[in-house]
């Protein structure tokens, strides 16, 4: 295919075109909202695909990837047709919207880097998209706000590396039913979890964090916290776990940790919890 920027963008012939495309780099809006399009086809020599390039390309069904992709940009199938009933990711950067309102990528979503990369995940990545599991390995450092939001399929335990350095409510409207906390994590950002109800269990702080935000897991239904051997948590803020059913199952108090120097307002407000 012609790489030239932009040059399909919203083709409309009423044809059905399958593309294979053996350029490295896939141009910034190259069949943007092309109504043509059901098939691509990305050879091995493709490493990158720009921002837009298949967005809104709601005729787009199949697509086929390489096996060494590195970078998805911001947009790049952004509510566009594309079915996958699973999708593995070994590069480094995902964009912001990238296969948000993809509602036809489903099943399991892996997301892991190779050996000595780094994966950044943008914000909005795969909001609402049909995907029912995630699996995150290697050094991923950072997930961006919405990222999996509405995902109303996604369920069962997600784990956020210790590589991670800055996470948002990247979770918020799924089915998320556990959650594994790297050792590494230096602190659980500000409504986190909130809202998420189908969160349940014990939830483990490994021994790097240090602060648990605001309304972190308010509103979940979480049975248990428990800390590491040698905890370095100096904050619970405000409402960290507001409404929570801590202790549900007939625990004994649950013990905080001695480094603890700060429990914000009502942080268990609203729980089950008598711990001290």
């Amino acid at each position: 295919a012609n790489n030239d920027q932009g040059r399909y963008c919203k083709c409309s012939n009423g044809k059905n075109v399958k593309v294979k495309i053996t350029v490295p780099s896939v141009s910034t809006e190259l069949f943007c909202q092309s109504r043509d399009i059901t098939k691509v086809t990305l050879d091995d020599a493709v490493f990158s695909i720009g921002a837009g390039a298949f967005y809104n390309c709601i005729n787009l069904q199949t697509i086929e990837f390489p096996t060494d992709l590195i970078s998805i940009d911001e947009g790049a199938f952004e509510s566009s047709g594309i079915t996958l009933d699973a999708l593995t990711f070994t590069g480094t950067y995902i964009g912001s919207d990238a296969f948000r309102y993809c509602s036809g990528l489903t099943g399991t979503l892996k997301l892991h880097p190779e050996t000595d990369s780094q994966l950044s995940i943008g914000s909005s990545a795969f909001e609402s998209t049909g995907i029912s599991a995630l699996s995150i390995t290697g050094e991923v450092t950072s997930i961006g706000k919405d990222a999996f939001k509405d995902c109303t399929s996604l369920a069962g335990t997600v784990k956020i590396p210790g590589t991670v350095t800055s996470f948002g409510v990247a979770f918020s409207n799924t089915r998320i039913t556990g959650i594994t906390l790297g050792d590494g994590l230096s602190s659980i950002p500000t409504d986190a979890f909130k809202g998420i109800s189908t969160l349940t269990g014990t939830v483990s702080f490994p021994n790097s964090v240090r602060s648990i935000g605001e309304s972190a897991f308010e509103g979940t239904s979480i049975t248990s916290i428990a800390f590491g051997n040698d905890p370095s948590l100096t904050i619970i803020n405000d409402k960290a776990f507001y409404g929570t059913p801590l202790n549900a199952n007939g625990f004994n108090q649950i013990q905080l940790p001695s480094s603890l120097t700060s429990i914000g307002v009502s942080a268990f407000e609203n729980s089950l919890f008598s711990g001290t």
